[in-house]
């Protein structure tokens, strides 16, 4: 090896130690602060507009929570109000970009629902692994997964969850039924479902491919038929109930669950592969047995109906929903009620302004976020428009005019 080539070589093993050890999100913390304003907007021409339309380049968000979802080149919106999923090819760098491709509809001007292979009823939630994207479809009471990323309109999807086919919309209480899935995602090979009414998490350890599908584990409940919002031994919350969860994150081999219902997020130090299995740390609580929304006044430490989490490098994210805001945890908290060290949408932890239509404030209902290490996409329900925060700066690392055209290996 010539010493141009080690050099090269030592270059790039320098660039995947940065990446595996979470330096480039700390670098981009940089810009960070609270209440900073958005870089672009989708769904609405400015800042300042929140007008509700059916068309490539609007949204109708209005009733609903929404968790988009980005493999880190494309964007995936779920316009439930329209009855559909919107797809972005590429991650929109100016206001009111229009979308490529769009499933539950053939077209981006019908907003029909219905109960089949390509249509939606109320579809909340969207994630992908990079080669699948799978769609909750609350009101039908199932999960709907795509095996490839859709790239033409109207696409079928290619096999249901919590149904037997995709004609059923019932909801149920067993392994292989659903009661209004809200959050939904893959944490390596494995993928899980949140359950709003049914109090709890699947886990299945394989994607399922075929209709109607028995999940493996479940978070929240003692079996698969039960759906307590109490501890069966204590009577009261604890350290493995569920109340209303609605999203879930992984990091570093952990499990993360927004837990609605008990304001507050769990972290369990290993994803569970048992029943039942009690958490390690709680957020927004400052134990196990409480649940009060903004326990002893709004603050750093604090939640309100949270809807959502994300993390992703070394950071941790969680929407407040009736404060109006996220907070930002620069690393995973590692101990009860940690205090967050950003927050988005108010200038302070004290604040919980709203209604305003601006670049650095939420209209109302921030729900399921989304991110790429560089960027953050937080929908603002009421404001009918998704907001894309730039976290670090967007231009490439310049390597010189070789890597430009590709000549060096």
């Amino acid at each position: 090896m010539t010493a141009r080539r080690r050099l090269v070589h030592i270059f790039f093993v320098f660039l995947m130690w940065t990446a595996d050890c979470g330096l480039s999100t700390y670098l981009a913390y940089a810009k960070l602060e609270n209440g900073m304003d958005a870089a672009v907007v989708v769904g609405q021409k400015d800042f300042t507009s929140s007008g509700i339309g059916t068309s490539a380049t609007t949204l109708d968000l209005s009733t609903f929570v929404t968790h988009i979802a980005t493999d880190g080149t494309r964007l995936f919106v779920p316009d439930t109000d329209n009855q559909r999923v919107l797809i972005y090819n590429k991650i929109p760098s100016h206001n009111g970009v229009a979308a490529d491709v769009v499933i539950g509809q053939t077209d981006f001007v019908t907003k029909t629902q219905g109960t089949s292979a390509t249509k939606f009823r109320n579809p909340v939630a969207v994630a992908t692994n990079g080669r699948q994207l799978a769609v909750a479809d609350l009101t039908n009471n199932r999960v709907l997964i795509y095996n490839n990323i859709p790239i033409s309109n109207g696409t079928s999807a290619d096999v249901v969850i919590g149904q037997s086919d995709f004609s059923g919309s019932g909801s149920g209480l067993a392994s292989n039924r659903l009661n209004n899935p809200r959050g939904i995602g893959w944490i390596g090979e494995k993928f899980f479902i949140t359950e709003r009414n049914n109090n709890r998490v699947l886990i299945f350890n394989k994607t399922p491919t075929a209709n109607g599908a028995s999940a493996d584990v479940v978070i929240g409940q003692a079996n698969f038929t039960s759906n307590l919002t109490t501890d069966i031994a204590t009577g009261g919350r604890s350290a493995r109930v569920l109340v209303a969860p609605h999203d879930i994150a992984g990091a570093n081999g952990k499990l993360i669950i927004a837990e609605q219902g008990s304001n507050r997020v769990l972290i369990f130090n290993s994803v569970p592969t048992t029943n039942y299995a009690r958490a390690d740390i709680v957020i927004g609580q400052p134990d196990f047995t409480s649940a009060t929304g903004n326990n002893g006044g709004r603050s750093a430490r604090t939640l309100n109906d949270n809807n959502a989490v994300l993390y992703f490098g070394r950071e941790l994210f969680v929407t407040d929903d009736v404060n109006n805001r996220v907070l930002v945890f620069k690393q995973l908290p590692s101990s009860n009620f940690s205090p967050a060290d950003f927050v988005l949408g108010q200038k302070d932890f004290t604040s919980s302004a709203t209604g305003i239509t601006s670049a650095r404030d939420f209209k109302g209902l921030m729900e399921g976020i989304a991110g790429n290490g560089r960027q953050l996409f937080i929908p603002d329900e009421i404001g009918n428009r998704i907001l894309i925060f730039n976290l670090a700066d967007q231009s490439a690392v310049k390597l010189g005019p070789q890597f430009d055209q590709g000549k060096a290996v």
